[in-house]
């Protein structure tokens, strides 16, 4: 994989260790399920980590050459077995608002504390381009 490009988006999963090998799908957003045949495959980077939950595997992808202002689709899998197709529209060309949410380490109260916010955030800023939750 390259550098880091404006013209890029990355993506980042996390599965049990009998996954070994891993790779992403993207192609251009269209209207129906005509998108599936124009896709192009990407080979994933597998890292094994253990963590106190036990052993998992990290996968990422680089997706390079994108085009700015363009909306795409992606799914992430083994090569079998896939998940449900997702979307990111890629950033314009020139300067434009943006809201984010960013959130602190959420590690008590889930259920009571957590789903509050979330909503809450989601909310005031339905049109949200990413949410970074800060911490472990």
């Amino acid at each position: 994989m390259g550098g880091r490009s404006e013209d890029d988006a990355a993506v980042t999963w996390r599965t049990d260790v009998s996954v070994e090998k891993a790779a992403a799908e993207i192609a251009l957003a269209e209207d129906g399920p005509l998108f599936k045949k124009k896709k192009r495959g990407v080979e994933a980077r597998t890292e094994a980590y253990t963590s106190d939950l036990g052993p998992a595997h990290y996968h990422s992808v680089q997706f390079e050459g994108l085009t700015a202002g363009t909306k795409y689709v992606y799914r992430v899998g083994d090569g079998e077995n896939w998940s449900e197709w997702a979307h990111f529209t890629t950033a314009s060309e020139k300067a434009e608002p943006f809201a984010f949410v960013y959130v602190g380490d959420a590690q008590n109260d889930l259920f009571e504390m957590w789903s509050r916010v979330i909503r809450s955030a989601y909310s005031d800023a339905p049109k949200v381009k990413f949410l970074m939750h800060a911490g472990i």
